[in-house]
């Protein structure tokens, strides 16, 4: 059997649940919170109802939700031993729009930027104590 992997509660997990979503909903359009909960709830079977009936679901400046059928596949039960398949399958897959990868890019460049800029900082103290030297090409 294989160990889980424990976790240390400093990973990083950037989701939103329904209720932070009712709660600003409440927050920003003033209404009581079970107006904005019908809205919200009315708002996902929406969604689920486009996916179900036309396979598609486009939100503009968002990204657009596609369902695929996954071809069937075999696996190892690792309990058992025994090898079993599993048929086709739907799934959704997500393709961001184009804005939603511009504005991603920018910020993981910006991110980016900043840790090289901490990196030559380092090393130019380093440098300066006489902790390592520069090299000449």
């Amino acid at each position: 059997m294989s160990k889980k992997k424990r976790t240390t509660g400093e990973e990083k997990f950037a989701y939103l649940l329904d209720q932070e979503l009712i709660s600003k909903y409440v927050k920003d359009y003033d209404v009581d919170y079970s107006t904005a909960k019908r809205i919200i709830e009315s708002v996902f079977e929406l969604a689920k109802h486009s996916l179900i009936e036309n396979g598609m679901l486009s939100i503009r400046g968002f990204g657009t939700f596609e369902t695929r059928d996954r071809k069937k596949c075999r696996y190892k039960n690792n309990y058992t031993g025994a090898i079993d398949e599993i048929g086709l399958t739907k799934v959704v897959k997500f393709l961001p729009s184009r804005g939603l990868k511009d504005t991603l890019n920018d910020k993981t460049k910006i991110e980016t930027e900043r840790y090289f800029k901490k990196q030559s900082i380092i090393k130019q103290e380093l440098r300066d104590k006489g902790i390592i030297k520069r090299r000449f090409r």
